[in-house]
């Protein structure tokens, strides 16, 4: 399964990334081919731009949704899937 990731100024994403990553492999059950990975915060946009670019870049099938952390953040959240 990939996830996309820019690596940028972190060797592995961060927490956050992988806390959104495991919601989306959650959400997503066993679905084959579910790729693009990709979330960013609501209230001050973290990660958007991020989320775009993987947005852009998927391929077939597309499912994005709310989710709600621990700590009361809401993240968009989403991947692609199929082929």
């Amino acid at each position: 399964m990939s996830r996309h990731w820019p690596i940028g100024n972190y060797e592995e994403p961060p927490m956050w990334f992988k806390e959104a990553c495991c919601e989306i492999d959650k959400a997503m059950g066993d679905e084959e081919f579910v790729d693009n990975h990709r979330c960013y915060r609501k209230k001050d946009n973290l990660g958007k731009k991020d989320y775009d670019e993987a947005l852009e870049h998927g391929c077939c099938g597309s499912s994005d949704w709310e989710y709600t952390d621990k700590s009361g953040d809401v993240w968009i959240v989403g991947c692609n899937y199929g082929h």
